[in-house]
């Protein structure tokens, strides 16, 4: 069974990636020129600007391990548990695929968007002076971004994915059997899942 990437959600993790590449290339000429041309502003905005230069590779690495492919987790879910003894309907297939399209839907927008609020809010706040425990913001960003972002990003992942799989039963039940053969035999489990990866790529390249 082949599978085509990006029919269910147009937040691809092909677009998320070149969505990443041009914010991660604005804020190295934003950072760049801004330490060049604007040192005044760089020394008063401290935290923003390195928050800007570094959120790409912040949000890049969310997007990473929590941005969902549909389709290849879907074909990947059904070749392991064939290899498993189990038979999946393509009726729980397509309930699978449209459960991470969704998925994606709820999260890649929010995880754009709470990023550009959030380095608005700490511009803002920076702008007017507020004070953490008498210091100035950027003595106190890195803690202050775990809690202000870091942390409320897994609570929205967390609740997306508890949404999606109450919203999706029968793909909650896929997922449940997947980590419930994971857990009874990893070795096994790991080895099958490389067979199905490697049959993949061996179709991928026969299909060139």
């Amino acid at each position: 069974m082949s599978y085509t990437k990006g029919k269910l959600t147009i937040w691809t993790r092909r677009k998320v990636k070149k969505i990443m590449l041009a914010f991660a290339t604005i804020s190295v000429l934003f950072f760049a020129i801004t330490n060049l041309f604007f040192p005044a502003f760089l020394y008063k905005h401290l935290a923003f600007c390195v928050m800007f230069l570094l959120q790409p590779i912040i949000t890049g690495i969310y997007a990473f391990f929590f941005v969902s492919d549909p389709e290849l987790i879907a074909h990947r879910t059904e070749r392991l548990l064939e290899k498993f003894g189990y038979e999946v309907s393509e009726e729980e297939m397509e309930e699978y695929k449209r459960r991470e399209s969704e998925y994606n839907n709820l999260f890649v927008p929010t995880l754009f968007i709470y990023t550009a609020i959030w380095l608005a809010h700490v511009y803002v706040i920076e702008s007017i002076d507020i004070r953490l425990l008498g210091d100035p913001v950027k003595d106190w960003i890195h803690v202050y971004g775990m809690f202000t972002y870091a942390i409320p990003i897994l609570l929205l992942f967390i609740l997306f994915e508890l949404y999606t799989g109450r919203k999706h039963p029968d793909a909650r039940r896929l997922e449940i059997l997947v980590s419930k053969l994971r857990k009874q035999d990893p070795k096994r489990w790991s080895k099958i899942l490389r067979e199905v990866i490697n049959e993949d790529k061996f179709e991928k390249q026969s299909n060139q």
